[in-house]
């Protein structure tokens, strides 16, 4: 059974753009790797540019990107008014259980019920 989520980041108008990931998205891992391992707004942007993912993995070549690794079509990150909009649509349109977004430099995560900081929903 998978765990699905978006992976987001906001830009500096307040709007988000995002990918889908079908595995793992649980904070216990999409949690620990994103703030680990993606820590800096190059990094996020790198990550989104493979487009949809199978699985997040420590580092982009671990990712298992649908275009890069399964041939199939490249889906760009989807583009998002606001946050507010990213975490409705994720749960409404993609059944994501998990929603995570970088904005300056943090992680944020949202479950349904608003966003909170990664590190918080670890505690």
């Amino acid at each position: 059974m998978s765990t699905r989520g978006l992976i987001a980041i906001m830009d500096d108008d307040g709007s988000c753009r995002s990918i889908y990931c079908h595995h793992d998205m649980y904070p216990s891992h999409a949690g620990v790797v994103l703030p680990e391992h993606y820590t800096t707004r190059e990094a996020v942007e790198a990550l989104l540019a493979l487009g949809d993912l199978s699985a997040l993995g420590n580092t982009l070549a671990e990712c298992e990107a649908y275009c890069r690794d399964r041939g199939e079509e490249l889906h760009e990150p989807t583009h998002w008014s606001d946050r507010w909009v990213l975490a409705r649509e994720a749960f409404n349109r993609f059944w994501a259980e998990y929603c995570y977004l970088f904005i300056d430099g943090e992680w944020f995560c949202s479950d349904g019920g608003g966003w909170m900081p990664v590190a918080e929903l670890l505690e």
